[in-house]
């Protein structure tokens, strides 16, 4: 499946379902969130800025109450540069440890998936893919702003193998707006995405950061 199918499928689901990004449920039961953010990364190799592209990011998962049984979730980012690319997808199984009215704490584990990669160094003039998957620690967290709609968060999710190093790091703010039958919550932040390409040597890596912004709907 191409980059552009699988973005029309996900999306057709998203919009069928409704437009999200990243809600707060505390009703008991089984909930569903259906996400989609523009991700705007500007990519570099060795210090060295090079091309700027616009990464969609699509996501879905599942909470419920069934105790040790993990949460789930499954996320897609499309990268498409010159020098670096990849189809991502992150398969995320996750706890809820901490839940208090002001602020919330997730944590797990994450197996990334990546398909149809590229990393092209200049300085070695050598190509290699990292198709494969990575094991990635994962976490989670939000403090909500009190007497208001406002939350700060974070994610991260840090992995590492033999041949590749990855960090996948996202810091912003996100507004809920709250209906009776679902959140809409709008967000924006910061994104980065940071690799090391150990096959190439121990300088060569990849790092792709900038600005995103999105939506989702939990229900």
């Amino acid at each position: 499946m191409n980059r552009y199918t699988l973005i029309a499928v996900v999306g057709v689901g998203a919009l069928t379902s409704s437009w999200s990004v990243q809600a707060k449920v505390l009703e008991p039961g089984i909930h569903a969130k259906v996400s989609a953010d523009m991700f705007w990364g500007s990519s570099k190799i060795r210090e060295i800025r090079l091309q700027d592209d616009e990464l969609p990011v699509l996501s879905a998962q599942i909470e419920h109450d069934v105790p040790y049984l993990p949460n789930f979730r499954i996320r897609y980012t499309g990268l498409d540069t010159t020098s670096l690319k990849h189809d991502k997808f992150d398969y995320t199984f996750y706890y809820r440890p901490l839940r208090t009215e002001n602020m919330e704490l997730d944590a797990g584990f994450t197996l990334t998936d990546y398909r149809d990669s590229l990393f092209y160094d200049q300085e070695t003039n050598s190509t290699i893919d990292f198709d494969g998957v990575i094991f990635s620690w994962y976490a989670n967290a939000l403090i909500q702003v009190p007497n208001t709609n406002f939350a700060v968060i974070g994610e991260f999710d840090f992995g590492e193998t033999d041949k590749l190093k990855s960090a996948d790091l996202t810091a912003g703010m996100q507004y809920s707006i709250e209906f009776s039958a679902t959140d809409v919550i709008l967000r924006g932040g910061y994104r980065v995405l940071d690799y090391t390409f150990k096959d190439v040597d121990s300088k060569a890596y990849g790092f792709v950061d900038g600005w995103f912004v999105g939506a989702q709907v939990a229900f």
